[in-house]
């Protein structure tokens, strides 16, 4: 009160603006209420009603070129000078200054997600370490599927937030994995030609019901839909874990028929080209030849196709999104991702010293738990590089491809750009411009 009765307003108004902004400067002091609210009103009560334009002005240079971190109704009434010094009239600062929404390295992460796949596809054949591990294991093409799903995780906690309409959410839901449900059976299902066949069409016997597109299509749905129903929201703040326990309960349900399935079936003997017999007789075995997983795939679904745990990586990715939706401060996020990734990766390591496999192809439980830790260790990363310390243009050509995520997938896995190189040949259909590029690494 002092200070307040004993100082010119427009002095003192600029003066804490200049302190609230050097204190905001600090990354996991950004986001206090002390600092968003209780300065920019102190400033709001120093400023003469009658000297608006002139005030504005001062803030104005006072801030400087960064972002201004004030209350919304503050950022409406003037926005910085250009760096170029060009338009200091006040018409142009009492334009309203808008913040970007998008979280940068969200898709950076995605992008990440696209670069991975890309890598794999076409280098996998060539350098083997990076392709999918023949059963146990973990190589660099096994972190793909879990990190998309994981991102999309994520991405239905920002989406599904506030969602007061229950009902219309879930059909937007279901139309939304319907869609891309089919949109994978149409990529990956065989109806477009590869690299070593230009002929077109696919043997119904042999289709490809659950591609990568399809399980992560599986997961949005169980995540959305568990985001929709199961989530105990309350005006009173009780804390991300107990407002989403539910989600927990869920993931450890498909845990437990995951667990009843690949343990607990009976695998009969059975036949390999209606000409090799398989001896099998038993139940809980892990092996490439008599699991659970693999005899329902045969009956059932198609080869690689049983996955039920994958739905539980969305499931994962989905209460890191809820760290990111409900704690505004960096420290807090970081420190919340942190306690989920060691925790993850210690338990599935623990598993595996258990002797539970890491295996892709069963999406074992350890597998499942350190690909997903992997995946927050990652994205925390990116979050930490980007968001915070500002090295966005570090990222640049990778939030380009989380932008356009699905487009670029598509241009990949319907094998468009092969299509377009192989079309074009010398003489020979063989001497096409991807045979010569693959002869270059791969021998006979």
């Amino acid at each position: 009160h002092t200070i307040y009765n004993c100082l010119p307003s427009l002095p003192l108004a600029s003066f804490l603006l200049q302190l609230h902004l050097s204190l905001s400067t600090s990354h996991f002091f950004r986001s206090k209420s002390l600092l968003n609210s209780f300065f920019p009103n102190i400033i709001c009560l120093l400023i003469a009603p009658g000297e608006k334009k002139k005030n504005n002005m001062a803030m104005a240079i006072a801030a400087g070129y960064g972002q201004i971190p004030f209350d919304e109704e503050m950022q409406k009434s003037f926005r910085p000078p250009s760096p170029t010094g060009a338009g200091d009239d006040d018409h142009q600062l009492l334009k309203p200054y808008k913040k970007s929404k998008r979280l940068a390295s969200l898709d950076a992460f995605r992008g990440l997600c696209v670069l991975l796949m890309i890598v794999v596809d076409y280098g996998g054949s060539v350098f083997p370490i990076i392709g999918h591990s023949p059963w146990n294991g973990l190589h660099l093409a096994d972190f793909v599927m879990p990190f998309f799903l994981f991102v999309v995780g994520i991405s239905i906690a920002l989406v599904y937030k506030k969602e007061p309409n229950r009902s219309e959410a879930t059909w937007k839901a279901v139309g939304r994995a319907a869609k891309l449900f089919l949109l994978g059976i149409l990529l990956q299902g065989g109806f477009l030609h590869g690299l070593n066949s230009l002929t077109y069409g696919v043997d119904l016997e042999r289709i490809r019901l659950l591609g990568i597109l399809q399980r992560i299509s599986i997961g949005y749905l169980v995540g959305a839909l568990c985001e929709i129903w199961l989530s105990r929201r309350t005006r009173r703040e009780v804390g991300i874990l107990k407002s989403y326990y539910l989600h927990w309960v869920a993931a450890f349900a498909i845990i437990a028929v995951y667990l009843g399935l690949l343990y607990g079936l009976y695998v009969p003997d059975w036949q390999f080209f209606h000409e090799c017999q398989v001896k099998c007789s038993v139940r809980g075995d892990v092996g490439p030849a008599c699991n659970s997983a693999g005899m329902i795939d045969r009956y059932v679904l198609g080869i690689n196709h049983f996955s039920l745990t994958a739905a539980v990586t969305c499931l994962i990715g989905l209460q890191y999104g809820h760290v990111l939706a409900h704690l505004q401060d960096h420290k807090g996020r970081l420190e919340n991702w942190c306690v989920f990734s060691v925790a993850f990766l210690v338990l599935g390591l623990f598993l595996a010293l258990l002797g539970f496999p890491i295996n892709k192809p069963l999406y074992s439980i350890s597998y499942m738990l350190i690909t997903s830790a992997t995946a927050g260790i990652t994205f925390s990363a990116l979050y930490l590089l980007v968001d915070i310390y500002g090295y966005r243009w570090l990222t640049l050509p990778l939030e380009w491809m989380g932008k356009h995520a699905l487009s670029i997938f598509i241009v990949v896995s319907s094998n468009l750009a092969v299509i377009v190189i192989q079309g074009f040949y010398w003489k020979s259909p063989q001497n096409n411009l991807m045979n010569c590029i693959v002869s270059l690494f791969v021998h006979q």
